[in-house]
Order: C-alpha cells, then sequence, then structure tokens
C-alpha cells in the first residue's frame, strides 16, 4: 500500500513541528500549503506528526524509509528498514532534510533551534530602550556605509565545561538535552545564575564575516590584565591579517571585566572612535543583550553542538581543549557570513504585512501606512490568495479557538471576554515560533 505523505511533506511537517511544537498548528499550515494543490487534502494525524519528529531526534530521519537520503546528506550510515522502500524527490527532499539538519545541528539559525536549554539573563525596561537606540544608530551606519558590516569584529569570551555547559556574559547553554515537549523553545529567560566550580577551559574569539581568529586559550578565570594581553595578542594578529586601509571596528559586550580603565586605553589606542563598548565614544553596546552579538547567538552554540556530541571525562581537559581546536576548524566562511547577516538583520526596523483584502487596498489605507510605516507590504506586493504567507491566518486563529472555543458561550460578550484571556495568555516566545514558521515555509 503506498504511502499516504511523501518525504518533502514529513519534513516539512517535522520542521514546523519543530519550530512551534504544536501539531494543531502543524496540520493547518499542511492543509494551506498542500491543499491549494488537491481538493481533497489528508492532513496527517497528532500522532503522525510527533511519531516523525522523534524519529528525526533520534535517528536522524522522519521515517525508516527515507533513512537511505539522511545517509547522503549527513554521509552518515542509518539502519534501514528490511525489504522497505522509499520515495526519493532527490534534490527537493535533500534539501528539506539538509535543512532539517542545519536546524538541529548548525548555521546562525541556532539560537532558534538548539538542542540544548539556551537561557539569557532577563532585561529591564532601560535595557530595552538601550538595545533600541543601539539598533537604530548601528543600521543608520551600515545603510551610510555599506562596507561597515563587513568591518566589524564581534568578539567575546566563554567557558566550557567538561560536564557539557557553556557559560558567557549573561547568556548560558546548560548541559541537559531539552525534551521533546521543549524543544522547539528557542531560549529562556532567567534572573539569576550561579556559575558552575566543575572543571572547564575559558577561551576567547573573534569573527567578522570572512575571517574566525582563535581559539585563545586562557589560563584561569578571565582578568583585566588577562584581558588586555588577549587582545595585544589579536590586535598583532589583526595586522597580519589586514592592510593599512581596513578601518577595523572592534566590538564586545558589557561584561565587568571590558569596562576597566587599561582596556579601555588600550582599545582607544587601536581602534580610535572605531570600537563598540562601555567607555567607548562611538558606541556602547547595550546591556543584557548577548543574542545580538553572533559569537553568542551563533558561534559558542555551534561550537558546543560539535565538542559534546559524545561525552568527555570530568577531567579531561585536554581532550576539551583538543575538540574546541577541531569545531573550530570546521566553521566555513558561508556560515560566518551568514551569522554577521543575522546581525543586522536582528537590528532591522518592522514591516507591517497585511492581506488583500478590500479595505486593506483602499487608497486611504495605502496612504497612511506610507506615512505611518517604516515600510509595508503594498497592494500591488501582496500575492492573491496566500493565507498560508500570514501568520495569523495558517496559526494565531487556531490557537486562540483552542484556547477560547474548547466550551460553548452563552452570548458574544463571553466569547469576547474568554478571546481576550486567550490573548493575554500569548507569550513572546509562542510569537518568535510562528513568526519562524513562517520564514521557514
Amino acid at each position: 500500500m503506498p504511502d499516504k505523505f511523501n518525504p518533502i511533506q514529513k519534513a516539512n511537517a517535522v520542521l514546523w513541528y519543530g519550530i512551534c511544537g504544536n501539531p494543531k498548528v502543524v496540520q493547518r499550515k499542511f492543509l494551506v500549503v498542500y491543499g491549494r494543490y488537491e481538493q481533497h487534502t489528508e492532513i496527517p494525524t497528532e500522532k503522525e506528526i510527533k511519531e516523525w519528529y522523534r524519529n528525526f531526534r533520534h535517528f536522524g530521519y522522519v521515517d525508516p524509509h527515507d533513512a537511505e537520503i539522511h545517509g547522503e546528506i549527513t554521509g552518515e550510515s542509518m539502519p534501514i528498514v528490511e525489504n522497505g522502500h522509499h520515495s526519493k524527490f532527490d534534490d527537493v527532499v535533500s534539501h528539506v532534510l539538509h535543512k532539517l539538519n542545519n536546524w538541529f545541528l548548525d548555521g546562525p539559525q541556532i539560537r532558534n533551534f538548539h538542542p540544548f536549554h539556551m537561557e539569557l539573563i532577563g532585561h529591564n525596561i532601560e535595557d530595552l530602550e538601550e538595545r533600541k537606540s543601539f539598533a537604530k544608530n548601528q543600521l543608520e551606519h551600515v545603510h551610510k556605509w555599506s562596507h561597515t558590516l563587513q568591518s566589524m569584529w564581534f568578539t567575546g569570551e566563554a567557558k566550557f565545561y567538561t560536564n557539557g555547559c557553556v557559560e558567557s556574559n549573561n547568556l548560558i547553554y546548560t548541559n541537559q538535552r531539552k525534551p521533546d515537549t521543549q524543544a522547539y523553545l528557542p531560549y529562556k529567560r532567567t534572573k539569576h545564575y550561579k556559575p558552575s566550580d566543575e572543571p572547564h577551559i575559558t577561551i576567547w574569539a573573534a569573527m567578522n564575516a570572512d575571517l574566525l581568529v582563535g581559539p585563545f586559550f586562557l589560563s584561569g578565570d578571565l582578568t583585566p590584565e588577562i584581558y588586555k594581553q588577549t587582545l595585544e595578542q589579536f590586535c598583532a594578529e589583526l595586522h597580519q591579517i589586514t592592510s593599512g586601509y581596513d578601518q577595523p571596528i572592534f566590538i564586545h559586550d558589557d561584561s565587568k571585566v571590558h569596562s576597566y580603565a587599561n582596556v579601555i586605553k588600550y582599545l582607544e589606542k587601536e581602534f580610535p572612535h572605531r570600537w563598540i563598548g562601555t567607555g567607548s565614544s562611538y558606541a556602547t553596546w547595550p546591556h543584557q543583550s548577548p543574542d545580538l552579538n553572533p559569537i553568542n547567538f551563533f558561534l559558542w552554540g555551534y561550537i558546543k553542538s560539535r565538542v559534546y556530541k559524545h561525552p568527555i571525562d570530568p577531567d579531561d581537559l585536554d581532550e576539551l581543549k583538543k575538540r574546541i581546536r577541531t569545531a573550530f576548524a570546521n566553521v566555513t566562511k558561508e556560515l560566518l557570513e551568514d551569522s554577521v547577516e543575522d546581525f543586522k538583520t536582528s537590528a532591522e526596523e518592522w514591516c507591517f504585512q497585511q492581506d488583500s483584502a478590500p479595505a486593506h487596498k483602499a487608497n486611504e489605507t495605502q496612504d497612511w501606512l506610507s506615512e505611518h510605516c517604516p515600510d509595508f507590504i503594498t497592494r500591488e506586493e501582496w500575492p492573491p490568495n496566500s493565507p498560508d504567507l500570514n501568520s495569523l491566518d495558517y496559526a494565531m486563529w487556531s490557537i486562540l479557538e483552542a484556547k477560547a472555543c474548547a466550551k460553548p458561550h452563552k452570548d458574544v460578550e463571553s466569547l469576547k471576554c474568554s478571546l481576550i484571556k486567550a490573548w493575554d495568555e500569548i507569550t513572546v516566545e509562542m510569537l518568535e515560533k510562528l513568526l519562524i514558521i513562517f520564514s521557514s515555509g
């Protein structure tokens, strides 16, 4: 009996479920995407979606019949069901499965889908205003001088523990793998974190869109003196790989060790009015914002995913150091380019989106949006009959329906109250997941 769903449909279902964690949203997305081609489209059950998802997390393929495709993508030999069959769409299926592997392992999107818990130290309203101002100023520089993004050198330090934990300023990758029920969460916020006293190595690195410098292994914990020595070592290498015409922009975060007078004086000498951090006359790094730095949202997560594939003996720091070096050697220029471009994307201004409903297309509406929004999708740009391009249509309404309409309502007022309550329960993390689905479609 032929399979009801082809490999690319299964792979997309796993990708959507991995991002949002809600099988009902996956079913709705599935119907919108594939229902346009067939009048009577069968959708996978919640049990099927979860089973495909578990298969991919545990074995590397969506369905046992697709193991051969997984082997082609990863180079790993996976068990195949004897006398099994699979329908292969070659490049198309390979592309989707490769995309799935990237979501689980590599690439700049690692901050959105990482197999380990990622915790950010929570920020307050003042921090958010500071982030907004910083993003606006940096975007102005990037748009005014096209070479600015390529000139930026992002730097940072992190502690890698033998137990699998990674710590950096305001960011922690825990050593606990996420359970299936939480694997879709990009990260969680925490107010307090106590550093571990387990055996570890402290490393420092720098990267731009073309090059990765490091790792520099530091002896003991980071002090202002050791940090300044590290900067001197980096600048010596930087002079060798850049010309006298280059104008590099040095960037580090708001870590306390970065704010000492001798550090500030040295950076001003080496990068006069061309560095970002505490005490700079050019720009100050916003507090509690590790997610803006590619070193944090890409590099440390990537290195962790490579280093801890297999357990390390608690006291074997030499093995840990060896694995870190190997992981650094596997970082490609394409990954660096994408992650630096993500820095710009994370600071971009917003764009207003709406569909082609008659009221949305009215001249008065279009004129108002043009005047009040930094950017918006015009009536000419929005494709007709495309609800799958709107997160509200293919996901949000069904989530509200599930919450607000679980029980019948006696009148409209009761329904309205229930909808308001359901809307207030929607979290920022949930919105992030829905937007990720939009970008993956």
